[in-house]
């Protein structure tokens, strides 16, 4: 008998065929394991259900991420996730939010969401409907871009010229004295044109800086497939680090500085991006266990949500007119605040220069009484103790919130009032509940994330009934950057939780005698 057999006592067995008959879920799936044994653990943790997202909280933006929701039948968080992100696009380079703690304090009203859905959940449908003007606008600037460049070619051919004349004789002092005045009349080179691109959706963070003195100064990193970014190259283990620096610089609204040695260094100032990640959650779980992430706090930068599927119940062949006409109203109002000009420094054209908008004085005080109770919570014992740093941001989390709300309904707009307070206030409370339940207690680790990849890979595409190390390194899914003690090490984690079988003797695979192999256990067809 194999050893790693677990023989189950006569009473369990009995209960467990009482619960079968009597049609529990849970114990029919537990018989469709091969070889009569007890039915693997599970890797990662069960969470509890998701709570509705609360949409009226939303303000101006609640009847757009409705329309959303029902035009794409997709979870209402999905279609929230995806309106406050182009909201926050659009805003973000008009204004900074005044702080409760200081009258001086000031937050820039960039957000970084992330949302994690499956595949089929309609992440791209949500997508594509939010960022329709955005990328409208996209349109216009590259077809402006065109025309300016002829512009541009031409200036620059005048400039080149007029420029070579100068320095056509300088064999006198007098003559250099002469043409450095010439030059300085001239003045400097001419620049191309801006970018056309505002929203990225794979870049690297080195790529994102390097070409910042060339792009518009209010940019958004929006994904609908995030896997890409999470697990590629800014992400991995060399990058993880600088990476998560200085994109929580970017959240801060901090001058972005970039030191080369082949190209010098350079500072960038009056910047904002903001992010919108959709990602499943095998590849976020990742992110989220990630010791790197949480330890630099840009994971408490961060609004996350998770929330219950609608696959399955999406049975309506139609939408509402009504959904129509709210998110035709959304366009023409992001469209709108696209084509406004920015508010720049003085001689610059991509500086930001926001002015502060206030919070009145029963704003102010809403969002006091928040943080207030937000601390006493993070107290030893306290309901929050074990989310801090997320929590240490509540408060300014808010605040930006609700300075979007107030600049999407007028960007004229010099006050955060006490009633937008409010509802940013009800949004970040979800928020909370929504980090403490995908985040609190998880106990997730890197090496219990990389085997849930395997385990998947292993159950999903390997077409053989046992596995080994050199298998799994050669053809399975974690690839760079692991050696085959790393895949043993991993399938040893599988073997613990029962999802394989050391065979003792081996086995031959696909042909080839492997002397350590795992046999691998799936449930009957």
């Amino acid at each position: 008998m194999n050893q790693s057999r677990k023989i189950r006592p006569a009473d369990e067995i009995l209960n467990h065929a009482l619960r079968v008959q009597a049609g529990d879920k849970t114990a029919i799936q537990q018989t469709q394991w091969s070889h009569g044994e007890f039915p693997p653990s599970p890797l990662l943790r069960e969470k509890p259900p998701a709570a509705p997202f609360p949409i009226d909280a939303l303000g101006p933006l609640s009847d757009a991420a409705r329309a959303i929701e029902d035009m794409t039948q997709a979870p209402s968080a999905l279609a929230a996730q995806s309106v406050l992100g182009v909201a926050s696009l659009a805003v973000q380079g008009f204004a900074d939010v005044q702080l409760h703690h200081s009258g001086s304090a000031r937050g820039p009203l960039n957000l970084f969401l992330l949302t994690i859905c499956e595949s089929g959940e309609r992440k791209s449908g949500c997508d594509k409907l939010a960022m329709g003007p955005v990328r409208s606008f996209e349109a216009k600037l590259q077809s402006d871009r065109q025309s300016e460049m002829q512009s541009f070619q031409n200036q620059q051919a005048v400039f080149m010229e007029r420029r070579k004349n100068i320095l056509r004789n300088l064999k006198s002092t007098d003559a250099a004295v002469q043409a450095k005045r010439d030059l300085d009349a001239l003045g400097p080179e001419p620049e191309p044109p801006l970018s056309p691109s505002i929203v990225a959706s794979d870049p690297t963070i080195e790529g994102v800086i390097k070409n910042l003195h060339c792009m518009h100064p209010s940019l958004g990193l929006f994904s609908d497939e995030a896997g890409a970014f999470i697990g590629g190259y800014a992400m991995n283990k060399d990058n993880a680090l600088k990476t998560a620096a200085k994109l929580s610089k970017f959240w801060d609204g901090a001058a972005i500085d970039r030191w080369r040695a082949e190209d010098g260094s350079s500072l960038f100032l009056g910047r904002r991006l903001c992010c919108h990640l959709m990602a499943q959650e095998i590849a976020s779980a990742s992110f989220l266990a990630d010791p790197v992430m949480n330890g630099q706090g840009l994971l408490a930068r961060f609004l996350i949500v998770q929330p219950a599927s609608t696959i399955g119940f999406r049975l309506r062949d139609s939408f509402c007119a009504s959904s129509v006409t709210a998110l035709s109203r959304f366009h023409l109002r992001i469209s709108d605040i696209l084509h406004a000009d920015l508010p720049l420094a003085e001689n610059t054209r991509n500086q930001l220069e926001p002015r502060l908008l206030e919070l009145s004085g029963d704003a102010k005080d809403r969002l006091k009484a928040f943080a207030q109770d937000i601390e006493k919570s993070q107290q030893p014992d306290g309901t929050l103790e074990g989310l801090r740093a997320f929590a240490s941001k509540s408060a300014e989390h808010t605040a930006r919130l609700a300075g979007i709300m107030t600049l999407y309904a007028d960007l004229r707009s010099t006050s955060v009032e006490g009633p937008t307070m409010e509802n940013a206030i009800t949004l970040v409370r979800y928020y909370i509940n929504e980090a403490e339940r995908l985040t609190g207690g998880a106990g997730l680790t890197r090496d219990i994330i990389n085997a849930e990849k395997l385990r998947l890979w292993l159950i999903n595409k390997w077409p053989h009934d046992h596995v080994s190390a050199t298998d799994a390194l050669q053809r399975g899914p974690l690839k760079r950057g692991f050696s085959a003690s790393d895949i043993r090490a991993l399938l040893e984690v599988l073997q613990a939780h029962d999802w394989i079988v050391k065979e003792n003797r081996g086995a031959i695979i696909d042909g080839q005698k492997r002397r350590e192999a795992w046999r691998i256990r799936r449930a009957k067809d």
